[in-house]
């Protein structure tokens, strides 16, 4: 299947019933926020998504768009559950492997969670410190949003 520039491929809330994997082009998984669209993640030639499909059966939770001209294999849940018929052996790796996909892509959302945490009980800190020396001359560090001291407020 074939996704022009700024195409959607998934729709968030549209019924989940095929995996897809990005065979030329780049895509992105968005979310609509308060703010505007977040971009959360890009999806490069060759990687796999829509798996969660597999695991819970719900509709998709996110967009995915196309950024460039894509191109996409996709496979229907039928298909899937028809190897499992006919050859389990494939089936069974092939699960183990988008297991694995899962799992990493798990851990990668584990590890910039902690990051955001970190991120924030930082600036906390040194929004607490900001107003406890309102009254006094010490400098106080700012912050950029990526949570480094990039200067020392006068």
């Amino acid at each position: 299947i074939h996704f022009e520039k700024d195409q959607k491929i998934i729709r968030e809330g549209q019924r989940a019933n095929q995996i897809f994997i990005l065979l030329e082009g780049i895509a992105e998984l968005e979310k609509q926020a308060i703010g505007g669209r977040v971009r959360v993640e890009r999806i490069k030639q060759g990687e796999v998504f829509g798996l969660l499909m597999l695991l819970d059966e719900k509709p998709y939770s996110i967009d995915i768009v196309a950024r460039t001209r894509c191109s996409v294999l996709e496979i229907h849940h039928e298909s899937i559950m028809a190897l499992f018929d006919r050859n389990p052996r494939i089936f069974a790796v092939m699960t183990l492997n988008i297991c694995r996909i899962l799992g990493r892509r798990l851990k990668s959302s584990y590890n910039r969670m902690a990051e955001l945490k970190v991120a924030m009980i930082e600036s906390e800190n040194i929004n607490k410190a900001a107003a406890d020396q309102v009254d006094n001359s010490t400098p106080v560090p700012v912050l950029s949003l990526d949570a480094k001291v990039v200067r020392k407020a006068s």
